[in-house]
């Protein structure tokens, strides 16, 4: 053996602080932290539902944001195809916001426009044809429903009368929902 090697200098042992090989080789990297609960402030969700439910149905669905205690609340309301949904939200408690998204359509927009100014609604922006980032792949349209009636059972009449003027549902037509709060630990 050399006699430059001193032996009694080197361990197998890792420094302190060090769980493992990497913690020796990245010492500035943060630690990991392996907590079972949401550190303090991260959003979890607390309620999480989804089904199928009947337009003629959406009543008790459109009153679960307007009722929740939770920090925020979402109800998406949609097509089974998806190319329409109806986004009711609920931020820190108070705000209720309601958008209309849908797969760009020109009769569904037109038909879209003439509801908005049958019930008196902000008028949204022209979206026109837009230019496709990739072709083949569907471009969806966002309005905002505004005003937004303030209680739960006008506001689901304005929504189930959105989905029969604009796609000629009726009562018994299909649509998915899915319901969501989220709460902030403390």
């Amino acid at each position: 053996m050399s006699k430059f090697v001193n032996f009694k200098k080197r361990s197998v042992a890792l420094p302190p602080g060090c769980k493992d090989l990497i913690d020796l080789l990245q010492p500035h990297r943060p630690g990991k932290t392996h907590s079972i609960s949401p550190a303090v402030g991260e959003p979890t969700i607390r309620r999480d539902e989804s089904g199928a439910v009947r337009l003629s149905e959406i009543e008790k669905y459109v009153a679960m944001p307007f009722q929740s205690e939770a920090q925020t609340s979402n109800l998406l309301l949609s097509l089974c195809d998806n190319r329409l949904t109806v986004q009711l939200s609920k931020i820190s408690g108070t705000m209720m916001s309601a958008l209309a998204l849908f797969e760009e359509d020109a009769d569904r927009e037109r038909r879209m426009r003439e509801f908005f100014r049958i019930h008196h609604l902000q008028d949204p922006p022209e979206s026109g044809q837009t230019d496709r980032f990739v072709p083949g792949v569907p471009v969806q349209v966002i309005h905002e429903i505004s005003p937004l009636p303030m209680d739960a059972i006008a506001a689901s009449k304005l929504v189930g009368e959105l989905f029969r003027h604009v796609c000629r549902l009726t009562g018994d037509s299909p649509l998915t929902f899915r319901y969501y709060e989220v709460v902030t630990s403390r």
